[in-house]
């Protein structure tokens, strides 16, 4: 999936969004101006037709965001995901996480997407959600899985390439590397989807900042307002598995 594809497709689920919240604002008209009036229609109108506008304003932007981004079309080779410190980031509309990262031509470098995917997940709570599924991740580069990241409550555990790396949570926002005992604090703000990933020493990993990309970006992205990810280099594969782990216990419970 390139950016273009990726917006139009947003754009289509916010539509679908908008139209199916018509459906029980129709109803309830119809009901009340056939069968017997309803008291205080208007309330309980008025958060579908929000909802509705709202989704259309999405599909609007949306729309507008496919029409003017580029994407340069190359046949050559995708660069190593561990070669590459910069992404913009994308959330597919799914019940659950389908995180894309994007390189700087628009093309999708990887994909961490939730291994049960099940429609009936949109209607669950997020409690509910939890509680039935474990929670486990796969890092896909060109259609295949490279790691498996399974996050719980207190612990993380990275499968990669016949390895494992399992991270304990000390607190609520530093875990710890069993194998050598690094410690990662996490540093953010749910508010404003910034994020920073630090090691015990204060060395940053990575961090995770929306409302700016640079400037060389703007040719293939045409809206600020984007989360972008950036790396520092050089890092290790696993300090790399560990940085998207953590990444993923931050985004999964606020976008999806």
């Amino acid at each position: 999936m390139n950016i273009q594809q990726y917006y139009q497709q947003s754009a289509q689920a916010s539509l679908n969004g908008s139209l199916v919240a018509c459906i029980p604002l129709w109803v309830l008209v119809i009901y009340h101006s056939f069968f017997q009036e309803i008291s205080g229609l208007l309330w309980w109108c008025l958060p579908f037709v929000l909802y509705s506008g709202m989704s259309y304003q999405s599909y609007v932007l949306a729309n507008n965001q496919a029409k003017i981004s580029s994407y340069a079309s190359t046949n050559s080779k995708q660069k190593n995901i561990f070669s590459q410190r910069e992404f913009l980031i994308g959330f597919l509309p799914a019940p659950n996480l389908r995180l894309l990262l994007f390189n700087r031509d628009g093309r999708t470098a990887a994909e961490i997407r939730d291994l049960a995917f099940h429609k009936w997940r949109w209607f669950l709570p997020t409690f509910v959600d939890s509680w039935i599924y474990r929670n486990r991740y796969a890092l896909v580069v060109d259609q295949r899985v490279l790691a498996i990241i399974t996050v719980r409550k207190h612990n993380i555990q990275i499968d990669y390439n016949s390895n494992t790396i399992l991270l304990h949570n000390d607190n609520n926002k530093r875990f710890i590397c069993q194998k050598d005992s690094r410690a990662y604090t996490l540093r953010y703000e749910r508010t404003f989807m910034n994020l920073l990933v630090q090691s015990e020493n204060g060395r940053e990993l990575g961090k995770l900042q929306k409302g700016w990309i640079p400037r060389e970006w703007m040719e293939s992205f045409k809206v600020n307002n984007t989360p972008f990810l950036m790396m520092n280099q050089p890092l290790p594969a696993d300090e790399q598995l560990i940085f998207y782990s953590l990444l993923i216990m931050y985004v999964k419970n606020i976008q999806h």
